[in-house]
């Protein structure tokens, strides 16, 4: 039996720094009103290269590939490092490849300080899309020594690139697995959460959460803040039958948030 899909969110589209944003572009969504999630929430211990690394890459621009199996995070981890580098006053681009090659792709990230391109994968295969992308490790890394973040479901070289150049060039990024994380982890991960917006879980709440919904921590943690809302406009607590009632009520009939991985 499938489980129960995450409540839907009004959403808003990323725009860390305005003129290189324009409405034509496709970027991904982040929920409205949602306070960023931190990496640390996000990754866990057992991922500790991959966020020493994020966190270099602030100062020491260069390549990174961060690959991951489905409800590992990868999405909502780019989601969080975006808003991280936009903290820093950088320019960042958060695009998602899954939805297609932009045509003016080299010429809407021209300039900006750092690029995370989610699901790079979907471009492996596709002559244009590889060449762009070639195109883009080149003046973007090489040329302009500047952060470049691609994620993917699996690591550079399993992937069935066809231009050697570009094979040649993705060699160079320094790569890194994602762990998914831990029953305890997440479970530190939704109380942290919840006490950042003055509420508690218990572990009853805790364990039906992640029994019933995808163990993405990313999908897992954005649900906490609109049912904190909800639950102190109703004057009560994070209980069981609250949430319980709350996420079954809000169920949205589109694709859940947790395909994004």
């Amino acid at each position: 039996m499938s489980k129960p899909q995450a409540p839907a969110l009004a959403h808003r589209t990323l725009r860390a720094h305005a003129h290189c944003a324009p409405a034509a572009l496709t970027q991904l969504p982040l929920p409205l009103g949602v306070a960023p999630i931190s990496l640390d929430d996000l990754l866990g211990e057992q991922n500790a290269p991959v966020l020493a690394a994020l966190r270099a890459g602030i100062n020491q621009p260069r390549a990174l590939w961060v690959h991951g199996s489905q409800g590992s995070g990868k999405t909502h981890l780019l989601r969080a490092y975006a808003g991280l580098l936009a903290e820093h006053a950088q320019s960042v681009r958060l695009i998602d490849a899954k939805l297609g090659l932009e045509p003016d792709l080299l010429e809407s990230t021209l300039g900006l300080d750092s690029i995370l391109i989610d699901g790079v994968h979907a471009w492996a295969g596709p002559a244009q899309a590889e060449l762009s992308l070639f195109q883009l490790i080149n003046r973007h890394v090489h040329d302009q020594q500047k952060l470049l973040v691609l994620s993917a479901n699996a690591p550079a070289l399993s992937l069935p690139w066809q231009l050697q150049d570009l094979r040649s060039r993705l060699t160079q990024c320094s790569s890194f697995g994602l762990t998914l994380l831990h029953e305890d982890d997440l479970v530190r991960a939704l109380r942290a959460r919840a006490a950042a917006h003055g509420a508690e879980l218990d572990d009853a709440v805790c364990a039906w959460m992640l029994s019933h919904y995808s163990r993405d921590p990313g999908t897992l943690l954005n649900m906490i803040e609109p049912m904190e809302r909800a639950a102190m406009a109703e004057k009560r607590r994070l209980t069981l039958p609250f949430v319980r009632s709350y996420l079954r009520s809000h169920a949205q009939s589109g694709p859940a948030a947790s395909q994004h991985a």
